[in-house]
């Protein structure tokens, strides 16, 4: 009697042997659970839901005996790994933008989506998304949330800002937030213009005098 694969249709004498088995096919459908695969499986759907609108919709072995799976799959272990924002809207630009599969992964398309993305956001979205990285930082440091400005390591703030955790829409319109940036060298400070860039953001404070209005409540009533 012999025991076949249904992945790779290896054959083997044994049942043990088979059991213990782990071709890369089976490794795909062990591995579906996991957070990076199911967002790549996720994107996967997305795809072919915005190219193929007549399509039906794609299973989950249709991705996993794909030859796109490895390519999603990588995209979705960077997204998850690094905890970058977003990653179904920031998937659903690369789609509607025809980048290539093999650039999804590249720091400097992910780099030019977050500064457009921030620069054009309204206020509401990135304090909220400010909020948030203040609360899982007072948590970790056991300090409050809203001495986040006044407490946190230069380094730490320069990779939240980097990373669009934290928004110029606080950090320019809180006192405690011209603190930090007073307080940061000239190094440091082109580590985060391109998207903090003082100037730029006088003038979008000048454009959107409500939200402005709205930022400086919160920061009033958080005594930030």
């Amino acid at each position: 009697m012999s025991f076949n694969c249904k992945y790779c249709k290896r054959e083997f004498t044994t049942e043990r042997t088979i059991n213990v088995h782990m071709c890369s096919q089976k490794r795909r459908f062990v591995d579906q659970d996991l957070t990076h695969v199911r967002l790549a499986f996720r994107t996967y759907q997305k795809f072919y839901e915005i190219n193929m609108q007549q399509a039906k919709v794609k299973t989950y072995e249709d991705f996993a005996t794909s030859k796109y799976y490895a390519g999603f799959v990588k995209f979705g272990r960077k997204m998850v790994n690094e905890e970058l924002l977003e990653p179904e809207k920031y998937a659903e630009h690369l789609i509607r933008e025809s980048v290539k599969l093999s650039d999804w992964t590249k720091d400097a398309v992910y780099d030019f989506y977050l500064k457009d993305l921030i620069k054009k956001e309204p206020a509401q979205r990135g304090i909220e998304r400010s909020i948030k990285c203040m609360e899982s930082w007072a948590q970790e440091k056991d300090h409050s949330w809203n001495n986040y400005f006044r407490e946190v390591s230069p380094q730490l703030a320069i990779h939240h800002i980097r990373g669009g955790k934290i928004s110029p829409w606080f950090i320019f319109l809180s006192e405690s937030g011209q603190d930090l940036w007073s307080n940061l060298n000239d190094e440091q400070i082109n580590l985060i213009k391109d998207i903090a860039d003082p100037v730029f953001w006088r003038r979008i404070f000048l454009k959107n005098t409500e939200e402005v209005t709205l930022v400086q409540d919160i920061v009033e009533a958080s005594n930030l």
